[in-house]
Parts: structure tokens; C-alpha cells; sequence
């Protein structure tokens, strides 16, 4: 039985989108003197920001990753929104009885910044970012370091994402996983990861729960 929901936070629960594509063209262009599209930077959406940049220049990591973050702090606010029936459906999970928790490949600070931006931060009991844990998604100990703060074993969670990343690394975990149908990546690439649910929203998911409780 599902004690435990677990959220990824870009793309799930906040829209950072465009955030992250602009972050990402900036630091480019200006380090690199690259233009890349925004076709060729989504499947890079999940991954940790350092793997990203290695891609492109092992040597300049660092200096990629301070331009990026300097962009980025300084457009968060403006370029950030919140996915409809996010709020709303954390509220009834919890009133459900449900433990939540974010697990995001986002250093700390900007995670909890999102966070605190639309105060969605009270609704959860834990939150794992990349300061949290030496290895990241698609690896799963974020999501171990999670259910052991939850107290809860694997197969009492659910993983809520939006990428590959995500699937993976619940799958690897051993938790069920569900995926957003507003996902920037195509969903029929993400049904090759075969995740457990598809869902239109946060409120959905709540929905769902209610229901399965109903018929219980």
C-alpha cells in the first residue's frame, strides 16, 4: 500500500521550463560561443547540471555551472510558475494522510527558493536536493536517503516526474512510478521507461487516491 509520494520539483510541480532553457542558452553562448536549441537541450532536462556541462567542456565545468546559476538566480522568480492543481492536490494528498516528499537533482538552495515562492514547502515531510546525496538520478539514492527519512520502505512509494530520470530512478529503487503528461519530453519515449502511472495533474493523482480509498 502507498504511504508515500515522492516529487520531482522542475517540470513537476513548478514550470521552469523556459528558465532552464534560457539559463542554459545564456551560459552557452557565452562561455562556449555555442547556440544550442531548445530541441537539443530538453533531453538534458533531469540531469545534473555538472554531467550536463561535461558534455560539452570537462575544463570549463566550473565556469559553466557559476554563469548558469548566476543567470539563473537572477531569472528565477520571473520565469518560474506553478502547474495547475499543484497546490491544490498537495493539500488533499495530505489531508489523505499521505507522506510527501521532493526529490529533485537541484541544489538546495534553488529547490527550496521554488518552493518558498508559491509556499508549497509546509506540505512536505522531506527534501532531498544535490547537496543531499553524492550520486543523482537516474541513480536511487536520493530516493533511498527519502524513504529512510520517511521511515517508509520501497514499496509503500510512489515517484512523481516528468523524465527519464525520474522513472529511472524510481525504478531503480524499487518505488512505483508516475509521469506527467505535461512533460517536455514526448510521452511515447517516456512509455518505452514503462512508468506505473500517467497523470494531467498533481489534483489528478489526489483524485486517484481518493477513489482506490473508496473502493477499498
Amino acid at each position: 500500500m502507498i504511504k508515500g509520494i515522492l516529487f520531482d520539483l522542475d517540470g513537476t510541480l513548478l514550470y521552469t521550463n523556459d528558465l532552464v532553457i534560457k539559463s542554459f542558452q545564456y551560459t552557452f553562448k557565452k562561455i562556449l560561443n555555442m547556440d544550442l536549441t531548445r530541441a537539443e537541450l530538453v533531453p538534458y532536462f533531469g540531469e545534473p547540471l555538472v554531467d550536463t556541462f561535461a558534455r560539452y567542456s570537462e575544463d570549463k565545468v566550473d565556469t559553466l555551472l557559476t554563469t548558469y546559476r548566476k543567470y539563473n538566480h537572477e531569472y528565477h522568480d520571473y520565469l518560474t510558475t506553478i502547474f495547475p492543481g499543484v497546490k491544490q492536490g498537495l493539500h488533499e494528498l495530505k489531508d489523505q494522510g499521505y507522506l510527501l516528499g521532493v526529490v529533485t537533482s537541484k541544489i538546495n538552495t534553488v529547490a527550496q527558493r521554488g518552493l518558498d515562492l508559491f509556499d508549497i514547502s509546509p506540505y512536505f515531510d522531506t527534501f532531498i536536493g544535490a547537496n543531499d546525496t553524492t550520486k543523482h538520478k537516474p541513480n536511487p539514492d536520493p530516493i533511498f536517503k527519502a524513504l529512510d527519512n520517511l521511515n517508509l520502505n520501497p514499496e509503500e512509494a510512489l515517484m512523481v516526474g516528468d523524465t527519464s530520470f525520474d522513472i529511472l530512478c524510481g525504478k531503480n529503487a524499487g518505488v512505483k512510478t508516475a509521469v506527467m503528461k505535461y512533460s517536455e519530453h514526448p510521452l511515447d519515449k517516456l512509455s518505452q521507461y514503462n512508468p506505473d502511472l500517467f497523470l494531467d495533474s498533481i489534483l489528478d493523482l489526489a483524485n486517484i487516491f481518493k477513489e482506490n480509498k473508496k473502493r477499498a
